[in-house]
């Protein structure tokens, strides 16, 4: 062990030079606003966790692992001294995220780009391995490596830290019926948002990163739920995979004559183990790169949900949202600048985030905010009263339902794993954030048939928050998720992209008579619907009806007042001129 752990100043010099022949990282851009850089960390093992020292350097450095365990700069900085620290610790040097650096600097850059705020060196997070990895090895190394200048913090990184949920309560056999989160107060009402349109998360991809899932429950079957290509999730506790199938339940469960349905069921589904196989490269850590895949495999719009939370101790019940570990959250603030809409539980640690414990200079509440969506548990009571279990404060943004969730998996025995198995209480945060995940899935789909673009994670957040039904009593976790609520907030704050012409029915670029046969043919006979409903709205009033027929018919007959904007030929397509409650969408137009 002591050929591969010592340090040959040489070799990492001629690695050095080689490096530097690689192109260039590119750059960020010259106009974009500084980041605001980690503080360093007081550094805590979690024994009985597979751990990871961590090191972030300094962006300015690009220091990067060399094939030999040692250390470089790309920027050409001195690195004696840290090389020095390597040296009398034992410290190998290997990537922390199993993703190649050119994706790496393309995630960063396109973040970059549309924040206008410089993104955190990913590539920068490397793993430092110990000849002797105990707690009080890692702690010293760590603290002797945050001493240099070049050091931005370590962080001692847990693998293995449980999901936000407990063992639930044996199933209730009668499935939908049960599913009250889906029906009125004290539910988000999705049943009636599913008949204001587009609303069933149709084109939206929504990544799970979690431990493992049951991809073959009867419940599921039929859906193209999509694995990380090329892995295996390595962990094969029942509990867990009954974990992953309930979340999955929640969101993508088919519509049938059994089992559960899901809240966003024709949302694209892809799951992302955060523990796999093969094994990684050594060095990595694999839940950074479960999340860098979910997020680089995404694209703008797209829902990647957290199932995952964080404790200072493998006995410790002193839960908090995952991104309280620094590499995950520089992590997620590059999702989220990407526009992906990340989802992260609150954790169920009971823990108050504006406490002391959190809010000290170092501490994860002085932070930038990420972007994420962070999600407590409430009871399912049209009080929506803080659940006992959940993580509150004022970083947590909306709350689910934090018991009573009716979904697939667990049955009886949650020791086992069963193909035909349901269950009548999941809970907690992993319960409310599929909850929330599933409903920014929905939301993004109706968004695009209203206003024909994706919403930013900043404006989905604050639809969530500002159309949710308000919290009862108990620490701060937020409005509960109310979705036609939030399905009207939408159509009144953003105007429409949707470009179409008023009167144009069937959709064939032209305004005629057939255009108000084919709105008497859809009312009255069977006809399809129109393919953008906007247009067959002759008269803007949010109805389609008779009267927009023969509103159409007597302009084109009698010399009436035309229909309102968009114009009718031979001016161009264009959207409604502003935002207007009676937004009905436009799935499919001619106009370009």
């Amino acid at each position: 062990m002591k050929g591969f752990h010592e340090y040959f100043f040489g070799a990492a010099v001629a690695a050095s030079t080689a490096f530097q022949l690689c192109p260039d990282l590119p750059a960020q851009g010259q106009d974009l606003l500084p980041r605001t850089p980690y503080p360093k960390q007081v550094l805590v093992s979690r024994p009985g966790y597979q751990e990871f020292l961590t090191v972030k350097f300094v962006d300015e450095v690009q220091a990067r692992a060399a094939p030999d365990g040692g250390l470089i700069s790309r920027s050409g900085m001195d690195l004696v001294e840290v090389m020095n620290v390597a040296v009398q610790h034992g410290i190998s040097f290997f990537p922390s995220i199993d993703v190649p650096e050119e994706t790496l600097a393309a995630l960063t850059e396109l973040a970059a780009a549309n924040t206008g705020v410089v993104q955190a060196d990913l590539a920068g997070i490397l793993t430092a391995r110990l000849p002797e990895e105990n707690p009080e090895e890692m702690i010293a190394a760590g603290n002797a490596l945050q001493a240099q200048d070049e050091v931005e913090y370590a962080y001692i990184a847990a693998q293995g830290v449980p999901p936000p949920s407990h063992t639930p309560t044996p199933a209730s056999p009668n499935y939908v019926p049960y599913q009250d989160y889906r029906e009125p107060d004290p539910g988000m009402n999705m049943d009636l948002a599913w008949t204001k349109g587009a609303t069933r998360g149709k084109g939206i991809r929504l990544t799970d990163c979690e431990y493992n899932w049951n991809l073959i429950h009867e419940d599921l079957h039929g859906v193209p739920i999509a694995l990380w290509t090329g892995v295996t999730p390595a962990v094969t506790d029942p509990k867990l995979i009954n974990h992953g199938t309930a979340v999955l339940g929640i969101i993508c469960a088919q519509k049938n004559s059994y089992g559960c349905t899901g809240l966003a069921p024709d949302a694209e589904v892809r799951v992302y183990p955060e523990d796999y196989l093969p094994p990684p490269p050594l060095g990595t850590v694999p839940l950074y790169t479960c999340v860098t895949k979910a997020i680089d495999d995404s694209s703008e719009g797209d829902v990647v949900l957290l199932e995952m939370q964080l404790n200072s101790c493998m006995t410790c019940t002193d839960y908090i949202p995952a991104e309280s570990d620094p590499n995950l959250h520089a992590l997620v603030i590059t999702g989220t600048g990407k526009k992906i809409i990340v989802v992260a539980a609150a954790g169920n640690g009971n823990q108050n985030l504006d406490g002391p414990s959190y809010t000290c200079m170092s501490c994860y509440m002085k932070w930038a905010d990420s972007g994420a969506i962070i999600v407590g548990a409430g009871m399912p009571t049209t009080s929506h009263d803080k659940h006992s279990s959940s993580t509150y404060g004022s970083r947590v943004n909306v709350q689910g339902w934090g018991e009573m969730v009716t979904t697939l998996g667990y049955g009886t025995n949650p020791m086992m794993v069963s193909n035909s198995s349901y269950t009548g209480g999941f809970q907690h945060t992993s319960a409310a954030s599929a909850m929330a995940a599933a409903a920014c899935a929905s939301l993004q789909s109706f968004a695009v048939d209203r206003l024909c673009r994706r919403l930013t994670p900043a404006e989905m957040r604050w639809l969530l928050i500002n159309s949710g039904t308000p919290q009862g009593t108990g620490g701060h976790v937020g409005p509960f998720l109310n979705m036609p609520a939030a399905q009207q907030l939408l159509v009144q704050t953003y105007p429409s992209l949707c470009k179409f012409r008023r009167g144009d029915a069937n959709n064939d670029g032209n305004l005629d008579i057939s255009d108000c046969i084919y709105t008497a043919g859809w009312l009255f006979l069977g006809y399809e619907q129109p393919p953008c409903l906007e247009s067959a709205d002759v008269n803007d009033d949010g109805i389609i009806e008779l009267l927009d027929a023969i509103n159409l018919c007597t302009w084109m007959f009698m010399g009436t007042a035309p229909p309102p904007a968009p114009p009718p030929p031979p001016f161009p397509c264009g959207p409604d001129p502003a935002a207007s409650p009676y937004n009905l969408g436009c799935a499919s137009s001619i106009c370009p």
